[in-house]
């Protein structure tokens, strides 16, 4: 039995059935400086995790940084497209979790990102 996505809490967050995640595959996209567009197939349970993960296998540096950077996900079958901010993903991953599980993925989430952030230079 498949799990269906839907809303919880915000109309910019959403997560699979939480008794079994159903991990779905991804397509993430963003669109360089000079106009080219990158992309990543990448597999993420939520929305947040699957543009984090696939920002981090892009190798993209100081992405998390640039707060105007818009994120596409492309989850496939059936084939559903998700733009986020990054201003609204860093706002997300900074707010404390609710739930333990939500406690869990921000916390590795938060890891994987200071992991494939470089230092800043002053």
């Amino acid at each position: 039995m498949d799990s269906v996505a839907y809303s919880t809490r915000t109309k910019r967050e959403w997560w699979y059935d939480p008794v079994v995640p159903d991990v779905r595959t991804c397509v993430v996209s963003y669109t360089d400086l000079d106009g080219i567009k990158h992309s990543v197939e990448i597999t993420a349970a939520s929305l947040f995790e699957g543009a984090i993960i696939g920002m981090n296998a892009m190798k993209v540096p100081d992405w998390f940084n640039r707060s105007t950077l818009t994120i596409e996900i492309r989850v496939k079958s059936p084939e559903i497209i998700h733009t986020v901010s990054n201003a609204v993903l860093t706002a997300w991953l900074a707010r404390k979790g609710r739930t333990p599980r939500e406690m869990t993925l921000k916390a590795r989430l938060s890891e994987m990102v200071i992991r494939h952030t470089p230092p800043r230079r002053e």
